[in-house]
């Protein structure tokens, strides 16, 4: 993996569990590194991925390429105009969007491919992963999940009150 000019990098690349699913992320002229990356502490991720937080990686509609046999990805709608994406076949848990912000897909980070995330010189999983800002933090679990600091943490969502941050 390596950047492959100002600004873009090389497509990278994840999936289900059972392979059943794939997708590739493109990084255009002025995507790279990613812009928006969270930890999202809140209830409906920790019940969906059966983690007690999510990391997330916020790109665009367009920037992602999926490939599904059987047509096994799926959405659930979880809440009133909140889509959570998922394998039919494993069930792994990859993508949330928001009707209201239809420019915007997360992916969980922890679906992307074993060399993206760890493999050639570590870089691209650093620029991916380092993130500064933690959502729903109301729901943190005391003495487990509240270790995690971050520059931004909110109570509910970006909008929903900032409670501080770290340096």
């Amino acid at each position: 993996m390596a950047d492959a000019g100002p600004g873009t990098h090389e497509p990278i690349s994840g999936g289900c569990l059972c392979k059943a699913v794939k997708y590739s992320i493109a990084f255009p002229q002025g995507c790279w590194p990613p812009k928006k990356n969270n930890i999202c502490h809140c209830t409906q991720c920790r019940k969906a991925t059966g983690a007690l937080m999510s990391h997330i990686l916020t790109v665009t509609p367009s920037q992602i390429t999926w490939t599904c046999e059987d047509r096994s990805f799926r959405e659930y709608s979880s809440s009133t105009g909140i889509f959570r994406g998922f394998c039919q076949t494993c069930g792994s848990t990859l993508s949330w969007r928001n009707t209201k912000t239809p420019a915007e897909i997360d992916i969980f980070s922890g679906t992307l491919d074993e060399d993206v995330l760890i493999g050639g010189d570590g870089e691209t999983g650093k620029k991916i992963l380092m993130t500064d800002k933690q959502l729903w933090c109301e729901n943190i679990v005391p003495g487990v999940t509240d270790g995690v600091k971050s520059r931004l943490m909110y109570k509910t969502n970006a909008e929903g009150g900032f409670l501080g941050g770290f340096a």
